[in-house]
């Protein structure tokens, strides 16, 4: 029997008695390989193959899937913070101290390392995150042409303009090689 297990990553599915699960496609993929299982058109061990785990572990979701129904196939950590989560605390302690005038000027790293001295311990990356997710980024300032490329003209490819007066840069490609000896590739000219 051949299962069509298509659909969009992150959809909502109706779940009874519960309201709206959000599902991936792997948690909807096992869905349909339960119902299978349930109407005997699969046997668990296809269902393993189908799902690429063993067999055991397929004993174990068709369990979960008996007792809590569809709701036991989402992943248990949904809508769950992570364990390495700094507390919202923290978060407004950085933004709050990055808004001051000492630190206004500070990029992430610098920020993240005199905060630290002060005992608010974030790491650079997360500050960054933070910075960008509250539209505070000082380091990020737009790039300007400088150097030869702003003196003659050059555009974004490195080619003078048309009206640059500089002549037009030569061409990527190589020149093709002409062939110096007549005789065949891989063989040495023997003279007589």
């Amino acid at each position: 029997m051949k299962m069509s297990l298509r659909g969009r990553k992150g959809v909502s599915h109706p779940a009874p008695n519960m309201g709206t699960l959000t599902m991936n496609r792997k948690e909807r993929d096992r869905i349909a390989i339960m119902r299978g299982i349930k109407s005997q058109a699969l046997t668990q061990v296809q269902a393993a193959q189908l799902m690429g785990v063993g067999y055991r572990q397929v004993k174990r979701v068709w369990r979960r899937y008996q007792d809590e129904g569809e709701a036991g196939l989402v992943h248990r950590l949904r809508g769950r913070a992570g364990l390495r989560c700094q507390p919202p605390a923290v978060r407004v302690q950085v933004l709050a101290r990055h808004a001051e005038e000492r630190y206004a000027d500070f990029g992430p790293t610098l920020l993240a390392e005199e905060l630290a001295k002060e005992g608010i311990v974030a790491d650079h990356d997360t500050v960054r995150r933070w910075l960008l997710a509250a539209g505070n980024h000082p380091w990020r300032r737009p790039l300007l042409r400088a150097g030869r490329a702003a003196r003659v003209g050059l555009g974004a490819s490195g080619r003078p303009s048309l009206r640059s007066g500089l002549p037009p840069a030569p061409s990527p490609t190589r020149a093709k090689k002409q062939p110096t000896a007549t005789h065949k590739r891989g063989h040495s000219r023997v003279s007589s």
